[in-house]
């Protein structure tokens, strides 16, 4: 890229560095929850603002949190603006040249190839010339936000900043629940889930990255708050959780369960004790009596008091977070707290979680050694299976031999009814060679999935008509299908299309974006 210079009006930049101009707010801000300010009187006996947010902690909370995020980001951007304006004091210029000179005119003005380059992994339809100026716009806008950011770091460089907010906490019990890890380790997370909530299982993942990086400074607590109303086997799962803790197996069981959410009932988690090796009767009475109940119902309704309405959520000592976070976001708060307490650590890469899916004896494209392997499991009556497949195809046709496709059945029989026939189909087909052109027909006309629909299909592209009618009749690939069905929800499949990028597990409908990001990211790390 070559260098440009750039007249930039003093709106603009004021819009580029996120409102310098609006630097002066007013208003009283009040402190935290434990504020003595006095709201009535009774008798005599004053009534403080912090008594009153204590009788209904589900409401004030959550206002709490937010206005301490608010203020977070707030002071972020204050400290951005300060930097600028310190430095062009420090010049003697205004803030508007300032940014003129140092990124404006820094910024690198995007290529003929780097255009190209976005306009071919767009998948766009329209001409290039058409909206080439657009591509621009927004390399353009990117370089400029690069460079602002290296500039504010040149500055932190220059003016230290001291951050003197400190996080808000909240009391959360800790003691005598199920754990793992040190029990004086300087970081404690509490995690309130329920076995049944597909976010939960998707934490899971995060943790375990974040674990496998910084384990050995971490205890890792897990509470219950079964949601009931939408969940029906959560409260006994939570139950048998506790059970299973007696005999030294909640971490076992807790797999179990995650693994199979939908499959939770009270006869299925016995036989899974079983499975075990625990002593299943003592499990059973354990859970038929329910002994554990009340230790549920006070997990409950303390995540209740904290101000949870859903799960998962997540105390770091003491530091909320709902949902689902980025592993970056959890490590970085793990290791802003480990500063905090004195054992600063450098933050440390975290290693994608991999899952062990087989890839081969299956449909596939591309070659059998490349770098990159993507194992998709799809039901052929999957509207969101179809959406995904220009996706699919800019994939190989971008990386062509780095990548190879795996294609796995995971036919949903319970909102697709004519999904397992259709599987059998593709597998009957592959068995004379021709499982990519009954694929692609099949995705092309999904009303038209009925068996005398396929038998048709089947001719028209050419297949042994006879031959493929018995192996459909016999139901030869029905095992196969099954098989593949259980694979998948074993390695975590609770709906199509699921990819696993080399182990790397990408569910649902994905642009060719986010597919690229990841394949970028594994093609860079065999490098």
């Amino acid at each position: 890229m070559k260098k440009r210079s750039w007249q930039v009006p003093s709106l603009l930049i004021a819009g580029a560095l996120g409102g310098w101009l609006l630097s002066t707010f007013t208003g009283e801000v009040r402190g935290d929850s434990e504020s003595t300010e006095v709201l009535a009187e009774v008798g005599g006996v004053e009534v403080t603002r912090a008594q009153v947010e204590r009788t209904s902690p589900e409401a004030f909370l959550p206002l709490a949190r937010q206005h301490h995020e608010m203020t977070e980001r707030s002071l972020v951007q204050a400290v951005r603006i300060k930097l600028v304006e310190v430095e062009a004091a420090a010049r003697g210029i205004p803030p508007t040249q300032l940014v003129e000179e140092e990124v404006y005119a820094k910024a690198e003005e995007p290529t003929d190839d780097d255009i190209e380059r976005i306009y071919r992994r767009s998948g766009s339809t329209a001409p290039l010339d058409q909206v080439r100026e657009q591509i621009r716009g927004g390399l353009t806008v990117q370089s400029r936000e690069t460079r602002y950011e290296e500039f504010l770091a040149e500055l932190r460089e220059r003016h230290p900043v001291v951050n003197w907010l400190e996080p808000m906490r909240e009391a959360v019990a800790d003691g005598g629940f199920p754990s793992k890890g040190a029990d004086d380790a300087p970081v404690t997370i509490v995690e309130f889930a329920d076995f049944q909530c597909p976010y939960c299982r998707q934490l899971e993942s995060v943790l375990g990255q974040v674990m496998e990086a910084y384990g050995e400074h971490i205890r890792f607590v897990y509470r219950h708050f079964p949601l009931t109303s939408i969940h029906p086997g959560a409260r006994i799962a939570a139950e048998a959780s506790m059970c299973a803790d007696e005999q030294g197996r909640f971490w076992d069981l807790h797999s179990e369960m995650f693994a199979a959410p939908a499959a939770i009932s009270g006869p299925r988690l016995k036989q899974i004790a079983i499975e075990l090796d625990m002593d299943a009767e003592t499990f059973g009475e354990c859970l038929d009596s329910k002994k554990y109940a009340e230790h549920v119902a006070r997990d409950e309704a303390e995540a209740r008091a904290l101000g949870l309405t859903g799960t998962p959520g997540l105390f770091i000592n003491g530091r909320f977070i709902a949902g689902v976070p980025e592993a970056e976001q959890l490590a970085a708060m793990i290791v802003d707290e480990l500063q905090r307490a004195g054992e600063p650590v450098e933050a440390r890469r975290l290693e994608p979680i991999r899952v062990a899916v087989e890839a081969d004896g299956f449909p596939a494209k591309g070659p059998d050694d490349a770098p990159v392997t993507i194992v998709e499991w799809a039901d052929f009556q999957c509207p969101f299976c179809k959406r995904i497949l220009p996706a699919v195809e800019q994939v190989l046709e971008t990386y062509g031999d780095q990548v190879r496709f795996v294609y796995r059945q995971y036919p949903i029989a319970q909102l697709h009814p004519e999904a397992e026939k259709a599987a059998e189909a593709s597998l009957c087909a592959h068995a004379q060679g021709r499982f990519w052109a009954m694929h692609d027909a099949m995705f092309e006309d999904q009303a038209a999935l009925a068996v005398p629909d396929l038998r048709e299909t089947a001719r028209r592209i050419g297949l042994d008509g006879p031959a493929f009618d018995r192996c459909l009749d016999s139901g030869q690939f029905a095992g196969e299908a099954a098989a593949d069905l259980a694979a998948g929800r074993r390695a975590g499949v609770t709906g199509t299309p699921a990819m696993f990028i080399n182990g790397r597990m990408l569910g649902g409908l994905q642009s060719f974006e986010s597919i690229a990001e990841i394949i970028d990211d594994e093609l860079a790390r065999i490098q």
